[in-house]
């Protein structure tokens, strides 16, 4: 957990290091974890978004690993603010603890990350997709996002709101269960369901099946239905 410097609290911390080629996400979503664009793509596949676990603390370097084998990552972080010393100070910690996320075709996901491979330490491994059927090597596959999700994804958590949250489907009052998209405020462009979240209407999106994350609060007047 990081304290935020005058200079990083507008925009969520330090741009990384970047290599090659630009990404097509926004420069906000990249100043909170994105890093360089993937390796060239080969044999005709296109690069997805795989979700990635490691043990406890190991984020971050793990994260860097994956950089230096030239994959683009993104953490996910939000804001929490603690009183120190009688002033509020504002830390950035992972939104989902001991998870982050790695852009890179299947080939080179399998490469990098199957134990057999040894290329990168064994704490870093998929976050496999237990509600899938096993595979041919008796494990469940692992968890791959589209870009359009985890845009959609990045652009929420890029917002500096000390309200956003990782939330239990149980615990979100849907509405209508249309799609909205967010049309001002500090969450315009975000779509997601309006959700009653913790007595607040909200925008909850929902990341794959595995995850729920709420907006901070959403007047009416700042939510349009899609199409």
């Amino acid at each position: 957990m990081n304290a935020l410097t005058d200079a990083d609290t507008r925009r969520g911390g330090k741009n990384p290091p970047h290599a090659g080629l630009t990404s097509s996400v926004s420069p906000k979503a990249h100043s909170d974890g994105v890093s360089s664009p993937n390796v060239p793509i080969g044999n005709g596949e296109k690069p997805a978004w795989f979700a990635l676990r490691v043990t406890y603390g190991r984020v971050e370097k793990a994260a860097e690993l994956l950089r230096k084998e030239k994959v683009e990552t993104f953490v996910a972080q939000h804001t929490i603010s603690r009183i120190i010393n009688g002033q509020k100070v504002f830390f950035k910690e992972s939104l989902i603890p001991n998870v982050f996320f790695a852009r890179m075709t299947p080939s080179h996901a399998h490469f990098l990350l199957e134990p057999s491979a040894q290329h990168l330490p064994s704490y870093i491994r998929f976050f496999r997709n237990k509600l899938l059927p096993r595979q041919a090597d008796m494990m469940h596959p692992p968890i791959v996002i589209s870009n359009k999700e985890m845009d959609n994804f990045m652009k929420l958590v890029s917002v500096k709101s000390e309200h956003i949250k990782v939330v239990d489907k149980e615990k979100c009052r849907f509405k209508t269960g249309e799609e909205v998209l967010v049309i001002d405020g500090a969450f315009k462009g975000v779509r997601g369901k309006v959700a009653r979240v913790s007595s607040e209407q909200r925008v909850v999106i929902e990341l794959t099946i595995h995850w729920l994350i709420a907006t901070a609060y959403i007047p009416t007047a700042f939510i349009k239905k899609t199409d």
